[in-house]
């Protein structure tokens, strides 16, 4: 059995952290959260909002996958481009995929400037990413697959030398299985399913 590549590797973090410090007279609250959808963040957020309802700015930023679409940050009122961005970079600099952090500021009566809010934020964020325990998980997608039951034993030897994970199972007259496979991996273990099938059902 091959180990899985690199690529289909990505590391966030196993629970949440947080770290507190005061700059200037204000306090910075850092949180850490793994997150998995928008919509989860976006909840998050508003919890944060109705705990620390006293603090002046609720600033956060998120990143899910790889792509360029997959995050989100809020400056949530403090000057453009020095608290949702930092953060952000910090996220991306720490190497973390599906984690979202949110700076909350508690303003002590000192102007911290556009340079000194950004690296308020941006330096409260990376130091509470550095408290984080990291996991690693495997980058999977879809297959789904019909076939004979005959066919299942070899099809299981598939699953396994592919580091593929069973997501669904039903078993009637024929089998339907949906398989989480890692992404490198698609198009190899389709193509030896297609093989062992042999004809007698179908890989979507």
């Amino acid at each position: 059995m091959s180990e899985i590549a690199p690529e289909d590797l990505y590391e966030r973090p196993a629970a949440e952290a947080e770290y507190e410090e005061r700059i200037q007279k204000s306090r910075f609250l850092g949180l850490v959260f793994p997150v998995t959808s928008d919509e989860e963040a976006q909840g998050i957020l508003a919890e944060q909002k109705r705990v620390h309802y006293k603090a002046t700015h609720h600033c956060s930023a998120w990143q899910l996958g790889a792509g360029s679409e997959d995050f989100h940050y809020s400056d949530d009122g403090e000057p453009s481009g020095t608290a949702g961005q930092p953060i952000l970079r910090a996220i991306q600099g720490a190497g973390l995929r599906e984690t979202m952090v949110v700076v909350i500021r508690w303003y002590g009566g000192v102007k911290l400037g556009t340079g000194g809010l950004t690296r308020a934020y941006g330096g409260t964020a990376q130091q509470a990413l550095e408290l984080v325990t990291r996991e690693t998980v495997v980058l999977r997608r879809a297959l789904e697959l019909e076939f004979e039951y005959s066919a299942m034993t070899l099809v299981r030897r598939l699953v396994a030398k592919y580091h593929a994970v069973e997501r669904e199972l039903e078993c009637t007259t024929r089998v339907r299985m949906i398989l989480g496979v890692p992404v490198s991996q698609i198009e190899a273990i389709r193509a030896e399913l297609l093989d062992v099938i042999q004809g007698r059902g179908e890989v979507k």
